[in-house]
């Protein structure tokens, strides 16, 4: 499951049409969903979250297992609205319209007999509509990008017009991957005998032979670069210090977040990988108070597999299980960072207004 928000200082788009939805999908999550429930919630005019799951294990658990957490998590951000789209077709399609038909009516019952074990659901969530709480629900061929409205059937209409990758372009978003392997491949570090040169770059930087003296505060100052491998793994090396992560979280807010994910994408993608797993976990958090919830998620299981137990690992780990909001960030910053502000990276005051 994928979970992202909008981000706050985004240009403005637009949903006129069903097929604008389909459309914007996939910048929402950075690649194109196959064989996935996507969930769009929306407060009056705005997106204030977006859910993807796998059809596969839609269909091998209760529902409200993976539904009602979504759902709660919507309504506590002010949703109003749901708006749905299945990636795919045939007996995975119809195993999930089962399954959900199933949790609705559970879900009616409930309401109708005012059961007091029932979760905080808001009425305007549960529509008299197609499955009593979608607002629209439309089926998506991800390979010919045709569409249909799952209540009123019929041919299936043309892919939308390119109005979201204009969008996408002026919010400085990443092309869309064709699915989100290749989104998590792009994260993979140097390999062969890039790998091995990156090894001793990793150690001259550590001696300090080569690299900036303070590369934190020179990411603040201009995360776009341009940057040498060296000044890459000096981040890297420098995230490594509990002080130094310290100073990059009190810098940290959610206007400048996604800056300096552009910034710790490419550092990830120079660490060799006895190294990676600190520079991954900063990168999976920065990625969440940006509202990047598929990088957030790709770090985060590429952490684990690495080591769970590593700096800020255990911190994802606990943000993906309880779908925690970016918005929450400034608490847990207070109990991350140290009460001295006093080594902030420079540049990093001048854009958390």
């Amino acid at each position: 499951m994928t979970v992202l928000t909008a981000e706050p200082s985004s240009p403005v788009f637009h949903l006129r049409r069903p097929e604008d939805l389909v459309a914007l999908a996939p910048h929402l999550l950075g690649f194109q969903p196959r064989d996935s429930l996507v969930l769009v919630i929306v407060s009056g005019r705005a997106i204030v979250l977006t859910a993807r799951f796998d059809l596969a294990a839609v269909t091998a658990a209760r529902p409200g297992d993976w539904l009602e957490p979504v759902l709660e998590l919507g309504l506590s951000r002010g949703g109003d609205r749901v708006l749905g789209l299945v990636y795919g077709g045939g007996e995975p399609l119809r195993q999930t319209w089962d399954r959900l038909g199933d949790w609705c009516q559970t879900m009616s019952r409930r309401q109708s007999h005012g059961s007091g074990d029932r979760t905080a659901f808001d009425t305007t969530l549960l529509s008299p509509g197609l499955g009593h709480w979608l607002d629209l629900c439309l089926v998506v061929d991800p390979e010919t990008g045709q569409w249909w409205d799952a209540a009123g059937g019929g041919p299936g209409r043309p892919p939308p017009d390119d109005r979201a990758r204009s969008w996408a372009a002026d919010c400085g978003l990443e092309p869309v991957r064709p699915s989100r392997e290749a989104l998590g491949h792009d994260l993979a570090g140097p390999q062969g005998d890039l790998e091995d040169a990156m090894v001793a770059l990793w150690s001259q930087v550590v001696t300090g032979a080569v690299g900036p003296a303070d590369p934190l505060a020179a990411a603040w100052a201009d995360p776009a670069g341009p940057w040498s491998p060296a000044d890459y793994l000096a981040a890297a090396v420098a995230v490594h210090d509990p002080k130094q992560r310290d100073r990059l979280w009190r810098g940290l807010t959610r206007a400048n977040a996604g800056r300096q994910v552009v910034f710790w994408r490419a550092v990830v993608g120079h660490v060799p990988q006895a190294y990676r797993v600190v520079p991954l976990a900063v990168l999976g958090l920065i990625a969440w108070v940006a509202g990047e919830g598929v990088l957030l998620s790709l770090c985060h299981q590429e952490c684990r597999r690495l080591n769970p137990e590593a700096p800020v690992v255990p911190l994802l780990t606990t943000i993906c299980r309880s779908l925690a909001h970016p918005d929450a960030w400034e608490e847990i910053l207070a109990t991350l960072a140290g009460p001295s502000p006093d080594d902030e990276p420079d540049g990093g005051g001048a854009e958390t207004a």
